[in-house]
């Protein structure tokens, strides 16, 4: 039987080269450009790189979030963009490294997770009873971001670049480098 974390560990790998390969189709000005509510693939980036930050950092390794508090409030989600908020953004470039980065280190803090501990309670000040949980969100948010993306971005609705590709991550640690 395949456990919850090695479940969660393919959504991960599998969204995050989806992600990916959506975005380096894409010119700078279409990673930024803003749809009707002011959402950019950009946006969506920063949204689960701090949503990634928090789930690992904070709530599984309990310890304190890599990203500054001001960029992860702005990028919660709930509210709408402000100018301030899109002082945040990196390059488009620095923005793909930085997630392919922390999605590789959360697969590392997966591949690690003791399934034992799936249904243990979380730290008081998280939303999600357990830690399976809240690895659970972090999947299905990611998917739903890239269905946003797929439904939003004119060169994606209609075509075929929501389908998977190859993939950029690997569920094998021996292929998972962390030095670049």
């Amino acid at each position: 039987m395949t456990s919850p974390s090695k479940v969660i560990m393919r959504s991960l790998d599998q969204s995050g080269t989806k992600l990916r390969s959506l975005s380096e189709s894409m010119s700078d000005d279409e990673f930024f450009a803003e749809d009707q509510t002011g959402m950019s693939v950009a946006w969506h980036y920063c949204h689960l790189l701090s949503l990634e930050d928090w789930t690992v950092n904070r709530v599984i390794l309990e310890g304190k979030p890599k990203l500054p508090f001001e960029f992860r409030d702005a990028f919660r989600g709930g509210r709408p963009i402000t100018d301030q908020d899109r002082g945040l953004f990196p390059t488009k470039l620095k923005l793909e490294s930085d997630f392919s980065r922390t999605r590789e280190s959360s697969l590392l803090v997966l591949s690690k997770f003791d399934d034992s501990n799936w249904n243990r309670s979380t730290p008081n000040d998280c939303r999600f009873a357990t830690l399976g949980d809240v690895w659970e969100n972090l999947a299905n948010d990611s998917w739903w971001h890239i269905g946003y993306v797929a439904a939003t971005v004119p060169r994606c609705v209609g075509s075929l670049q929501a389908t998977m590709k190859p993939r950029f991550y690997s569920t094998d640690l021996d292929d998972i480098n962390l030095s670049n």
